[in-house]
């Protein structure tokens, strides 16, 4: 509209006898329009409308749902980035900033990949000795108070102190299946249950380089009883070579149907011929899953 009206107004102001190219302009102008939406605009056709939000970020929604456990009370330690989402304190720094001789934190909100390096270790040590208590985390964040409950210290420090033999299943590959949030442990890749698409390889490619050796895979993961049966199969786990076919160990997923938030492990015993990478895979059926970690824990070889 804008650009008729500046024709008609231009239309109207011509001199007699001048050349008349609003027409001309009016094209070249729309023109431009048309061209800059196609590499720029953000609504339909336009070149950036895959950045439009039709849904909340699930690495926002994990940031949200974890800052809702930082207690209001006491110095706050944490990011830039994680302090927006925990607006309205009168008391909180910045890491970068931290000066051991100057701030004693009470509450700490931070990654959980990055708590061997927060207060030059200090507080992981801290964590052990239970002079901070974790009041939440999952797999990608956590918060810790001084003082604070220790009832969830032991398995975290268990899972930062087995970080190397653990594979997040929402970090690996996939040909059907997608990441949800579920607020009890963080993302998970999650396949729907439809056995009509099935067999379905809903988690690959997440890999580590073990020794030869005997071991035993630890999976966590969350099932529900099929809304409806094509294949009779619930799904399946195996460890591969890394890109290979032939499996290592193959086992069917155990028909056990969980309660939201409760996840279960099952187990599965291999052997590794050789030092080199081993891949985990999940095959998708009839169930819909919720899987979370793949876990390698070393068997003692057996002597006669």
């Amino acid at each position: 509209m804008g650009i008729v009206e500046s024709a008609a107004n231009a239309r109207v102001a011509l001199k007699p006898g001048a050349r008349d190219t609003t027409n001309l302009r009016a094209v070249l102008l729309v023109g431009l329009v048309v061209i800059a939406h196609i590499f720029w605009g953000y609504i339909r056709t336009g070149g950036h409308s895959g950045l439009q939000y039709h849904d909340l970020d699930p690495e926002g929604a994990i940031r949200l749902h974890a800052s809702h456990a930082v207690p209001k009370e006491g110095v706050l330690i944490t990011t830039r980035k994680l302090a927006s989402y925990t607006a309205n304190r009168r008391d909180i720094t910045f890491l970068g900033k931290y000066d051991p001789n100057k701030i004693q934190p009470d509450v700490v909100f931070e990654r959980v990949r990055r708590i061997r390096g927060i207060m030059d270790g200090e507080l992981l040590q801290n964590i052990r000795n239970e002079s901070f208590g974790v009041v939440y985390y999952d797999t990608d964040y956590f918060v810790a108070q001084r003082n604070g409950p220790t009832g969830r210290n032991k398995d975290f420090l268990f899972m930062i102190d087995n970080a190397a033999s653990i594979l997040w299943l929402v970090n690996s590959s996939s040909e059907g299946g997608d990441n949800l949030y579920d607020p009890v442990v963080g993302l998970v890749r999650h396949w729907e249950g439809d056995g009509s698409r099935a067999p379905i390889t809903v988690s690959y490619n997440a890999r580590l380089n073990l020794p030869a050796g005997n071991y035993t895979a630890h999976i966590l993961y969350r099932a529900e009883k099929p809304r409806r049966v094509v294949r009779d199969s619930w799904g399946q786990f195996g460890v591969f070579p890394l890109g290979r076919d032939e499996a290592l160990a193959a086992a069917p997923i155990e028909k056990i149907s969980g309660e939201r938030g409760v996840y279960r492990e099952q187990t599965l015993d291999f052997s590794n011929p050789a030092e080199g990478p081993v891949e985990f895979r999940v095959i998708g059926a009839d169930a819909p899953l919720w899987l979370l970690s793949a876990r390698f824990e070393a068997r003692p070889l057996k002597t006669d």
